[in-house]
């Protein structure tokens, strides 16, 4: 197989250790895609791509994620047969939203059980949504430079502060 960061040598190292771009391409070609609708509503929309699968074959896990913090988390059954496109209804609410703080959406759809070719849990898919939560941080107070200290002494610039000392040899810019 060859494409999508593969190198002649296709998507797996000499030694058998999968190529990064194994997983780019499996993303790229995924059966099952997410795009959000209404965040308010908690509305998705799905498009299965399998061919002879329903979706309710998989098991869909949803987290809604603070920063990589999980906040909420659940399973759905999604009843979406082949080739089709519909949107569901995630159940989370909205949390308070904290300054800084990017929130998002992930949806998971794994194998539930055991086949010839994975274990449950398998990930088939996957989507990270982004979610128009947020608040800007506010600006910080600034400190005084005064902090800060600078004298010269022969062929020397001191820079000095609270915890620390530079000295700069001022005919070679270097640090000593």
């Amino acid at each position: 197989m060859y494409g999508v960061r593969s190198g002649t040598y296709g998507s797996l190292w000499p030694g058998g250790r999968p190529h990064a771009g194994m997983w780019q391409r499996n993303k790229a070609a995924q059966p099952v895609s997410v795009k959000l609708l209404s965040v308010d509503k908690g509305k998705v929309e799905s498009n299965n791509r399998y061919r002879f699968t329903n979706l309710k074959e998989l098991e869909t896990q949803w987290i809604l994620e603070a920063d990589n913090e999980t906040l909420q988390k659940g399973i759905l059954t999604v009843n979406l047969g082949p080739q089709k496109t519909a949107a569901f209804t995630v159940p989370l609410k909205k949390p308070e939203i904290k300054e800084g703080v990017e929130y998002r959406l992930l949806l998971s759809f794994r194998q539930k059980g055991k086949s010839a070719w994975a274990e449950p849990g398998f990930e088939i898919a996957w989507d990270q949504l982004k979610l128009p939560w947020e608040r800007p941080v506010s600006e910080l107070q600034k400190e005084s430079s005064t902090l800060l200290a600078m004298k010269e002494v022969k062929d020397k610039l001191i820079i000095s502060g609270r915890e620390f000392v530079y000295v700069f040899d001022k005919n070679t810019g270097a640090l000593t």
